[in-house]
């Protein structure tokens, strides 16, 4: 803050300047609250995620998700193939764009902008076709993660059943220790019958030895 407005003499600077940065943290505190707010309510209501968004390991159903979407980019695979072969058959005929993405939707299925795509060259490309490479890492990646989707769905199945067994363990424990208290009041019942009949020997015993 300038002095010029302030003036220099005993005007509280640090005191101002602290002030200051505390209204402008709640101020980014308020800006923020929104953003925040919205992906908590996102969590809430979608706490393994949107169908749009990545397959999260904790997700129940992320092995089958995992396999769906390994099906779905399999047969794109394939789409693509048939796509390839239609375009190089109908180049070397000479057929112009329009036929050959005509064929490709016709017989593989394809909506028409990918159709597109793979018939019309752009600039940077010299040849015709779909490139399924990238596809195919794709599914390698998701292969390696349905092996460890499985393995962690079958250590929490694992954990379940330990958790299960240890409850049903300390319930047995817990009604065993309550049974066994009257096999305990039984054996203190003796040792009192036992003390008893001690004593009355021993006052007989003393009554005999007593002169008459």
């Amino acid at each position: 803050m300038n002095w010029f407005i302030t003036s220099p003499a005993r005007f509280p600077v640090a005191r101002n300047e602290k002030r200051m940065k505390v209204a402008d943290d709640r101020r980014a505190d308020l800006t923020a609250h929104p953003v925040t707010a919205r992906k908590a309510v996102k969590r809430k209501a979608l706490p393994h995620g949107a169908d749009d968004e990545p397959i999260r390991s904790g997700d129940p159903a992320a092995v089958e998700k995992i396999k769906a979407k390994i099906e779905a980019l399999a047969l794109s695979i394939d789409k693509a193939k048939a796509a390839n072969v239609i375009i190089r058959r109908m180049e070397k005929d000479g057929a112009d764009d329009a036929a050959m993405i005509k064929a490709v939707v016709a017989q593989t299925g394809m909506s028409a902008p990918i159709a597109v795509r793979g018939v019309v060259l752009a600039n940077w490309q010299w040849k015709r076709g779909f490139d399924t490479s990238g596809n195919r890492a794709e599914i390698r990646r998701l292969q390696s993660g349905l092996t460890s989707a499985d393995a962690g769905a079958g250590k929490r199945k694992s954990d379940r059943q330990d958790l299960n067994r240890s409850r049903r363990d300390h319930r047995k424990r817990r009604h065993g220790a309550h049974s066994d208290d009257l096999p305990g009041q039984a054996r203190r019942g003796d040792k009192a019958g036992a003390e008893s009949q001690r004593l009355s020997l021993v006052a007989v015993a003393r009554r005999l030895a007593a002169p008459s």
